[in-house]
């Protein structure tokens, strides 16, 4: 259950730091004045400080006790310690000691400690109760640990059970897992081997295919190029062709022509013959260029045809 202020201000460990400090410092003795004054200053303060616990509403104070039980704790009994203590930790005790709530008033009402008396008895009769549930509870807990324990036995049994069984699996799994290991392995083995000769047959057919292919690769090639010689031949012989036609009709003009320039030139000298050459200058030069003209034209025509003759 838990405490009241009150009762954790009076239960608190701070009383009994106190007084064995106080006590501590009553039967000491410094060889320098300073500190038997410090000394006696600072029991005064413990009093001062142990009288706070008899006061009838020390709950307003409570907060400061575990300050208190700290700076008491400090107090050393040797001296250098103390002078230490004086020099330091002495403002810190003395200012915790004035804000206890300090001995209680005097001359309190007799209702007052009767109230006192009575909530005393009711938190005896309260920690009496509790004190019989607490052992109904013990027992209680008890019977809980020992069918705990019971439960906790048959776990364990059925735990060496499992572990048992589950030792047995293990072994037939891994006997299960070699077997398929050892049948795999077989027979991915012959699975290789057969693949290898399946492998090596394609293989060859392959390279039969490929040689008869670049066999008829190369007839092919052969074929070809017989083919474009041939059309090359025939090309070339339709083009001799052409160029001996051309050539042969080029000499045919060239002696028309010529015969076409002998007959204007004999007409024009049976002309001349005819008029007792009586011709102007202007008459024979224009006469003269008619017969060049048409000589010039089988003259051109007689040396271009043997030309294309020979490219025949």
């Amino acid at each position: 259950m838990a405490k009241t202020p009150t009762e954790h201000f009076r239960t608190h460990g701070v009383w009994d730091v106190l007084t064995l400090k106080r006590d501590a410092l009553s039967t000491s003795r410094f060889g320098r004045a300073d500190l038997e004054i410090g000394r006696n200053r600072v029991i005064y303060l413990l009093d001062r400080a142990l009288a706070s616990f008899a006061n009838p509403q020390p709950y307003l104070f409570d907060g400061i006790l575990d300050e208190l039980q700290s700076a008491a704790n400090q107090i050393p009994s040797d001296e250098n310690g103390f002078a230490r203590f004086v020099g330091q930790f002495e403002p810190q005790l003395t200012s915790l000691t004035r804000q206890l709530p300090g001995p209680p008033p005097r001359n309190i009402p007799h209702k007052y400690a009767q109230v006192l008396d009575e909530l005393v008895d009711a938190r005896k009769a309260e920690s009496e109760q509790l004190a019989q549930r607490t052992a109904h509870v013990s027992e209680q807990l008890s019977e809980t640990e020992k069918a705990a324990s019971r439960i906790s036995t048959q776990l364990r049994s059925e735990s060496t059970r499992v572990t048992d069984a589950s030792t047995r699996l293990e072994a037939v799994v891994e006997e299960a897992a070699e077997r398929m290991d050892r049948d795999w392995a077989s027979r991915l083995q012959d699975w290789t081997h057969e693949r290898e000769q399946r492998d090596s047959a394609l293989d060859a057919q392959v390279a039969d295919k490929i040689a008869l292919l670049t066999v008829a690769a190369q007839v092919g090639q052969r074929l070809v190029e017989h083919a474009a010689g041939t059309q090359t031949a025939l090309e070339w012989t339709r083009r001799a062709t052409r160029e001996r036609r051309s050539g042969l009709l080029m000499r045919l003009l060239a002696v028309l022509f010529f015969g076409a320039a002998v007959v204007i030139g004999g007409y024009i000298v049976s002309r001349a013959i005819d008029d007792g050459f009586t011709m102007t200058l202007g008459d024979g030069l224009l006469r003269t260029g008619v017969v060049l003209s048409v000589a010039g034209v089988g003259a051109y025509l007689a040396t271009e045809s043997p030309r294309d003759s020979w490219r025949a």
